[in-house]
């Protein structure tokens, strides 16, 4: 189920798009990998859903956003 990239994320300095989610940590990895292979930087984190549900978010991107001297 993917979903278009709306939300960003900074990770080590690098901002990343929400890509879409998995329901547990080894399917998210799994994702995450084949991601990588294709030469897209995917990082993988742990949310909670408004609900409180907690589910595995996959972020791509990593393009170095350069701050405004």
């Amino acid at each position: 189920m993917m979903k278009p990239f709306t939300m960003t994320k900074r990770l080590g300095g690098r901002t990343y798009r929400y890509a879409t989610y998995e329901d547990t940590k080894s399917e998210a990895n799994k994702r995450a990998v084949a991601y990588r292979k294709s030469g897209v930087r995917a990082r993988v984190t742990k949310e909670k859903s408004p609900l409180g549900k907690v589910h595995y978010a996959i972020w791509l991107g990593g393009t170095k956003v350069k701050r405004q001297p």
